[in-house]
Order: C-alpha cells, then sequence, then structure tokens
C-alpha cells in the first residue's frame, strides 16, 4: 500500500484489514511512506506486530529512493516485487508508485488507486489544479487500475471529471473480517446507548454537531438515553464546546481517541451507531442497527438505515435521498420497536454486512486485476506535472 500519511482514521484501519489478509496467505505486505510522513503513534506498534515492513520514498524531479525505516537505502531484485499488488491511496501517490515502478522495473506490477474517498481522486479542491491529471492520467486508468469503495464515490468521480466509469467493474466495496455468527445483546429497559465513532473534520463530518441536537430533543421524552461520540481532529473543540453549550455532559460522552482494539468493547455496549464508512460496516458486522449519516453538512440527516441501504455507506449533501429522514425520526423508530423487530433488525445489519463486504471476497478481486502498465512517456509527463503541483500547493500551504 502506498499512501501520503498514516493518521487514525477509517482509510488506514482498512488498510491494516488488508496487510493481515495478505499476511495470511503468505504476502510480502510493504507500506509505502513519502520520506518524513506522519505516522499515528497508535498504529507503529501494531505494523510491527503484523509483520508489515515500512519504506520511505525521497522523490525528486526525474529521480527517486527508496529507503527503510532506518533511512538505509534499499537495493534489490526488481523480481522480488514484479508480480505484487500496489494499492495507491490518492493521485499523488499513484504516480509516485508508477514512478518508481518504471525506475525499478517492476515490469509486471499491478497498480492500482482505490479510491476510499471522493477526494482520493483528485488532488485538490482546485479546479486547476486537476488539469493536467485529467488530460494526461485520469482517463487512461479508468477501466485500468481505477477502483471505488461505492456508487456515491464513483459518480463523484464522473461529475467532476465528466469521465463516464462502468461501475460494475470499477466498484470494489469495503473488506471487513466479519464473525462467523451473528450474536445478539438485548437492549436494557432503563437505558439505550448510541454510539458515533468519527474523525472530527468538519464539514465531511458535519453531522456529528446535528446528532448532539437529536439527542438534546430525543433526551426528554426518552430518559434513558445516552450518546458517545469517539474521534479526534480539527473540529474536536467544536464539539467538545457545543456539548457544553447544551448542557448535555450528564449523557453525552465524548471520547478524543480509543485504540482500534478496545474500539469493538463500545460498540458491543451500543445499541444503535450514527456514521458512515468502515464504522457503520464495523457496528454492522456485529450486529448493531446503523443510521447512514449524510456527509458534507451539519444537519442530522440520513438517507436510512444501512440495512435498507446496504450500498450506501455513505451518501452526500446533494445526492439522491440524501436528507430522507432526520435521525430523531429513525432513533424514534428503534427504539420504539418491539423486542422482535429490534432482533430482526440486528439480525439484518449483521447479514448485509457479511453479503457485500467480506474482506475474503474483497481482496480476492483485487488481487485478480490486472490493469495494463501506462506508457513511459505517460508516466515522466505526470511525474513531471505532479512534481510542480505538489510544490504549488506547499507554497499555497494547501494539503
Amino acid at each position: 500500500c502506498v499512501a501520503e500519511k498514516f493518521i487514525v482514521g477509517g482509510v488506514e484501519t482498512y488498510y491494516m484489514r488488508m496487510f493481515r489478509w495478505a499476511h495470511s496467505r503468505g504476502y510480502r505486505t510493504i507500506l509505502l511512506l513519502p520520506d518524513n510522513a506522519f505516522i499515528a503513534d497508535e498504529w507503529k506498534s501494531k505494523i510491527e506486530k503484523e509483520l508489515v515492513e515500512v519504506w520511505f520514498y525521497s522523490s525528486g524531479l526525474f529521480s527517486v529512493k527508496i529507503s527503510d525505516s532506518q533511512k538505509n537505502r534499499i537495493c534489490f531484485d526488481p523480481e522480488d516485487l514484479s508480480q505484487k499488488t500496489v494499492v495507491c491511496d490518492n493521485l499523488h501517490t499513484y504516480v509516485a508508485a508508477s514512478y518508481i515502478a518504471q525506475k525499478y522495473q517492476w515490469k509486471n506490477a499491478r497498480l492500482l488507486l482505490y479510491v476510499l474517498h471522493p477526494e482520493m481522486s483528485r488532488c485538490s479542491e482546485t479546479k486547476l489544479f486537476n488539469l493536467g491529471y485529467r488530460l494526461l492520467l485520469v482517463k487512461k486508468i479508468i477501466g485500468n487500475g481505477l477502483v471505488f469503495m461505492d456508487e456515491q464515490t464513483l459518480h463523484s468521480f464522473e461529475n467532476y471529471y465528466g469521465y463516464q466509469v462502468d461501475a460494475k467493474a470499477a466498484i470494489l466495496r469495503l473488506g471487513q473480517d466479519i464473525p462467523g455468527t451473528f450474536t445478539f445483546r438485548e437492549r436494557k429497559q432503563d437505558a439505550f446507548h448510541i454510539l458515533s465513532v468519527s474523525r472530527m473534520d468538519f464539514p465531511f463530518k458535519g453531522y456529528v454537531l446535528g446528532l448532539i441536537d437529536c439527542c438534546k430533543e430525543l433526551k426528554e421524552r426518552y430518559p434513558g438515553l445516552e450518546l458517545t461520540l469517539i474521534g479526534d481532529g480539527p473540529g474536536y473543540d467544536k464539539v467538545l464546546n457545543k456539548v457544553k453549550e447544551l448542557k448535555s455532559e450528564p449523557y453525552i460522552h465524548l471520547l478524543k481517541t480509543v485504540p482500534y482494539e478496545e474500539l469493538e468493547q463500545y460498540i458491543i455496549g451500543s445499541d444503535l451507531c450514527v456514521g458512515m464508512g468502515t464504522t457503520l460496516l464495523d457496528a454492522g458486522k456485529r450486529g448493531k442497527i446503523g443510521i447512514i449519516a449524510t456527509a458534507n453538512q451539519y444537519m442530522p440527516l440520513s438517507c436510512g438505515f444501512l440495512f435498507d441501504n446496504p450500498d450506501h455507506v455513505a451518501v452526500f449533501a446533494g445526492e439522491e435521498g440524501w436528507d430522507r429522514y432526520r435521525f430523531a425520526e429513525l432513533v424514534t423508530k428503534v427504539m420504539d420497536s418491539s423486542d422482535e423487530v429490534f432482533q430482526n433488525w440486528c439480525r439484518k445489519s449483521y447479514e448485509v454486512v457479511k453479503e457485500k463486504y467480506d474482506i475474503c471476497n474483497v481482496m480476492e478481486k483485487l488481487v485478480e486485476i490486472e490493469p495494463h502498465k501506462l506508457r513511459r512517456h505517460t508516466v515522466c509527463w505526470i511525474k513531471a506535472y505532479d512534481w510542480i503541483i505538489l510544490r504549488l500547493k506547499r507554497l499555497a500551504g494547501i494539503g
């Protein structure tokens, strides 16, 4: 896997699942990062435990060097990696990997751009910066190593670039380690726990603020209702201040970070999860009902339950059905449901995740993808363009 950084988030958690799957089947697993890239402390021991090699690359206009975690330059036989699958997290890392594969003669390496977030298929919100990628690269990788986590990320790509993509061939859903059996946990009579796990990155995850308003609205009707919010990020203080302003601390619990291995206990202890992406799937595979939150807005809005919309783990403001429900309406349905209906919804949540997102099925498809190599002159042109854009972004202070 080639990434720009390794923070605490759903993408990185997914990469670790991919590494575990690959290692269990005898693959050599490598995390390739730019020189001096950030790796969150939480991941360092886990990377070592999973026997993932960490490499770094430094890249000039037409030069590249790969070193290990001790900064020793790596020299290896090109055949060592010639048959491997290289998964990239955005345009910059895809360009870097393409150039590295060319320079180090990874003749049969399979390069994939796996789009796990709408922004991963473009280098910046500044359209001018993306023009060169559109002209030199994007069209060439459609149907040739460009895959998406769901219909929403695919449609975002189509709307932005104006190209059409064959959804049947290009969608590769988020792989999950699914328990072999469904385990049901009954509701307590005097308490109902809602959980949301999210990076506090606004407006993308702005629904968190709407969820706080929803719980305040419902608290009088359901005195046993409690909300736990887990996540860090640039918007954390905004969430903290809102909780304090509402004087809702007794029933709203805000946690900055929780080790991933401990997160399971919070999910198991909840009755309902609200969110998007991998956190919804983490809940669903444990038989928890999930409400899909609408991204890129601050209201308590949803397209519905995960078990009714298993292909839509993320829906964006403005898309069809994005404001079909308010959180309060869906939470009320769950809290007022009979024990039989509640158990049935929990079972359906488990079953749809198992059917659609089993990591064994996803990874077997991923390693079978065989994209054609980009032409040498294409790689050189796009590498030069990417080098210029990266420096312009740094000068402009764009992430």
